[in-house]
C-alpha cells in the first residue's frame, strides 16, 4: 500500500502515543489546536510534533486512526 506521507519514526509514533495518552479522547482535536498555538503543556517531546505538523499536517491528522483504541 502506498501512502503519500512518510511512515512515522520511532520517535514520532511514541510521541503521539504519549501525547494521546495524556488527554485521551478527543486528542486530535487538542492537537490541532497546539499546532495551531505552535505549543502544547502535555510533557511530551513537541519537536516530533512540530516534525508530523510540517511534514503530514491536519489532513493527515485525521485520516490517523491507529491511536483511536487508546482513547476508548
Amino acid at each position: 500500500m502506498s501512502s503519500k506521507f512518510a511512515e512515522l519514526t520511532d520517535e514520532q509514533d511514541a510521541t503521539l502515543q504519549a501525547y494521546a495518552e495524556w488527554y485521551g479522547q478527543g486528542w486530535q482535536d487538542q492537537l490541532r489546536t497546539d499546532w495551531m498555538n505552535a505549543g502544547s503543556r502535555a510533557p511530551v517531546e513537541w519537536s516530533h510534533l512540530q516534525q508530523l505538523r510540517n511534514t503530514h499536517g491536519p489532513r493527515w491528522l485525521s485520516t490517523y486512526k491507529s491511536l483511536t483504541s487508546l482513547t476508548k
